[in-house]
Parts: C-alpha cells; sequence; structure tokens
C-alpha cells in the first residue's frame, strides 16, 4: 500500500512541476515518464531492502526519497529558455494563470476559466 502512495506522490509532483512550467519542449513528458519510472523503481527497491526495518524509519527514508524526486524535477525539467524551474522559483518567477492553462492544456485538459480573457478590439471613431 506505501510503495503506491510514494509511486503516485511521485507521478502526481512531476506532473504539478510539468504543467506549473509546461515550457518544456518535445522532451519534457518524455522527462516526465522516465523520472516516474525511475523513481518508482528506487520506491521498489527501498521497500525491498528494508523488510525488517520498523514502520517509522521506513516512512521516514521513503518521505525523504520522495522529497528527493521532488527536487530533481525542479532541477532537471527541461525548459526552452535553459533556466531550470529551481532558479526560475528562486528568482521569483511565479507560475500564471496562462502558464497553468498551457501546462493543463498539455496534459489534456482544457480548463477555459484559466485562461486570460481576450482584449475587445480597438474601436475605431468615424
Amino acid at each position: 500500500m506505501w510503495l503506491i502512495f510514494f509511486s503516485t506522490g511521485t507521478t502526481l509532483l512531476h506532473l504539478a512541476v510539468f504543467v506549473s512550467y509546461p515550457r518544456t519542449g518535445p522532451m519534457g513528458m518524455l522527462f516526465v515518464l522516465i523520472s516516474t519510472i525511475i523513481w518508482t523503481a528506487c520506491f521498489i527497491f527501498l521497500f525491498a531492502m528494508m523488510t525488517g526495518t520498523r514502520r517509522p524509519t521506513v516512512l521516514f527514508i521513503n518521505t525523504a526519497a520522495l522529497l528527493l524526486s521532488f527536487v530533481s524535477a525542479l532541477f532537471f525539467m527541461p525548459q526552452n529558455d535553459g533556466v531550470t524551474v529551481f532558479d526560475k522559483l528562486s528568482l521569483g518567477n511565479y507560475p500564471t494563470r496562462e502558464t497553468l492553462y498551457i501546462g493543463l492544456k498539455r496534459v489534456g485538459i482544457d480548463y477555459p476559466e484559466l485562461k486570460l480573457p481576450e482584449e475587445p478590439p480597438e474601436l475605431i471613431e468615424l
């Protein structure tokens, strides 16, 4: 049960970074897929190695690995401009409604409430 929890947590954290900063180019979704598979394999091996260990220790180590997977997504998620997501966050470049809309659209979710309203065309006086 905990293996499913940590694997799902890794997937959701990677998708959250992907949706928040969607300008990843063609390799973004591939990065999410491969990184999620690698971290899931890491959790499988961690659970297999710690079969005789006490439960709080197992949960602590796996929670630390989950946070490490999140930090690795922040540092290694490919971006078109070459600046890491971590650097964007540290410089104060937070996700906007437009980037969240684009990110959700890349995942396949159309949520038009996030879309910025279009500006009306200028009126021409005669």
